[in-house]
């Protein structure tokens, strides 16, 4: 047995297709900025209702900014605002660390390079040399950036 949909609906798929085909055709054929907001912006919301699974629009939305400013050269970056609270003190230099550079590497926060000048080297710390503790806590199974959080401070600051 075959289902037959209404009259009416069939026209309004019908029209909605049109109308909304002459749109995306108006959008992809300018090339002005704001056509191509729109662009993204109705690609995104498309996906977000309609996709078969669930959605998460703002790594959607940061995956398409990297990949935007990877098409330019390797300096341009996009930092999400987890981190822009950190590389804004770095540039700004209201804060102070040991002078090193550390990487987590299987649970254990390893020495990457000491800076030279900074108190790490001054102290004898040297590359590949492993962090277990920070002050009286440990430091195994820290992230690189909870072990960074943790040792720097306001100039003059002991850790």
């Amino acid at each position: 047995m075959k289902r037959r949909i209404p009259f009416w609906m069939a026209i309004g798929f019908t029209i909605a297709a049109l109308v909304l085909g002459a749109g995306v055709g108006i959008s992809i054929s300018r090339d002005n900025i704001f056509d191509q907001l729109n662009k993204f912006k109705d690609v995104l919301a498309l996906t977000e209702k309609f996709y078969v699974d669930s959605s998460d629009v703002k790594k959607l939305t940061e995956s398409a900014i990297n990949g935007l400013l990877s098409q330019l050269d390797p300096h341009s970056i996009y930092l999400p605002p987890s981190e822009t609270k950190t590389e804004t003190e770095k540039l700004q230099g209201s804060y102070q660390g040991v002078g090193l550079e550390i990487v987590s590497l299987n649970d254990t926060i390893t020495v990457s390079e000491p800076m030279g000048g900074g108190p790490a080297i001054k102290l004898g710390i040297l590359g590949n040399d492993r962090i277990v503790k920070i002050n009286d806590s440990s430091a195994v199974r820290l992230t690189t950036a909870q072990a960074s959080q943790r040792l720097r401070g306001p100039k003059g600051t002991k850790v």
